[in-house]
């Protein structure tokens, strides 16, 4: 078994990574820094369609180096995948039990606003760190 940053060296899809047997020579890959991490974690998550590709890198993950995962999850996160993509994301996200996927938690708030008929109330969701910043530096919107 091969590693994931081996499999893509030789230009192998990940889902063929169990059959594809290992070479005991270190991969150019290994080098600290990084050899190009954004074109390793963009070929990542364009094979992420294939749930045994999903398997073999939620089993790996933390072998990755972590510049390469910064750029992953940066991907997984902001990028329009296409359907069977996105569903490997998803799976990929818990087979790391929700580590790779980032859940914004804001706080539901009631804002009060007048109208000509009455008083009404509609609830607007406010992200505690931008409420944070603005009661410290006093911005007012």
């Amino acid at each position: 078994m091969a590693s994931i940053l081996q499999l893509i060296e030789r230009n192998v899809p990940l889902y063929q990574g169990d059959a594809y047997k290992e070479d005991r020579g270190e991969s150019k890959w290994f080098i600290p820094g990084g050899k190009n991490p954004g074109k390793i974690a963009r070929t990542i998550h364009a094979q992420l369609s294939h749930p045994k590709a999903v398997e073999l890198v939620a089993r790996d993950f933390h072998l990755l180096p972590e510049q390469v995962r910064i750029e992953l999850r940066t991907l997984c996160a902001d990028t329009n995948a296409t359907g069977n993509v996105r569903k490997g994301i998803q799976a990929l996200n818990r087979a790391l039990d929700g580590n790779l996927l980032s859940s914004e938690k804001g706080q539901v708030v009631n804002k009060r606003y007048e109208t000509v008929g009455g008083v009404g109330y509609k609830q607007k969701r406010v992200n505690p760190a931008v409420a944070g910043a603005h009661k410290k530096y006093q911005i007012i919107k």
